[in-house]
């Protein structure tokens, strides 16, 4: 009997070390910028830095959810977290300020997504993105490339719709992917 509580404890003992080492985090270093873009993210659409798309997605990032006309949210999906960047322009910002960065689940106020703004995200898939505010756009306007996920009955839906100013953020960003990922 002590034989075998002793093999179960050192087998329990051995998952819990090799969990522990698995989750610890690699350092800057280990990470490249490997891709940037701009995006429209739709209001009430998910979005996916990966693959830089934008509704349903077992990966996905965010949510840009509208509350209603004044309350709008960028909210963390899955294993996403986020961060406002204060004080660095985004030029500046590196993969070593992301690491930095006081991540967290809770969702962003649009009233801190002004133009210039910037964020630190680490994704769902464990990456990591700075992102820039741009600005917004109507919710009638469909004239940017993202709009290409939209379906046709859903455009047709918004246009016959009343119009709203500030619906669809737009945002720049660079996506920093572990090397070993590459």
């Amino acid at each position: 009997m002590i034989a075998f509580l002793s093999s179960t404890f050192l087998i329990a003992l051995s998952f819990v070390v090799n969990v522990g080492a698995q989750k610890q985090e690699a350092d800057p270093s280990s990470f490249t910028s490997v891709e940037t873009g701009q995006t429209v993210i739709m209001g009430t659409w998910t979005w996916d830095i990966e693959t830089n798309s934008q509704g349903p997605s077992p990966n996905l990032d965010v949510w840009w959810q509208q509350v209603n006309k004044v309350d709008q949210f960028l909210v963390p999906k899955f294993r996403t977290s986020m961060a406002v960047i204060k004080d660095k322009n985004y030029e500046l910002v590196d993969v070593d300020d992301l690491f930095g960065a006081e991540f967290a689940k809770r969702p962003i106020r649009n009233t801190l997504l002004t133009p210039g703004a910037v964020l630190a995200m680490k994704t769902t898939e464990g990456n990591f993105a700075k992102i820039k505010v741009i600005g917004y756009r109507d919710l009638h306007d469909f004239s940017f490339v993202d709009a290409r996920f939209a379906r046709e009955s859903w455009k047709y839906f918004i246009w016959n719709s009343p119009n709203r100013p500030n619906y669809h953020l737009e945002i720049e960003w660079t996506l920093y992917r572990r090397h070993d990922a590459l």
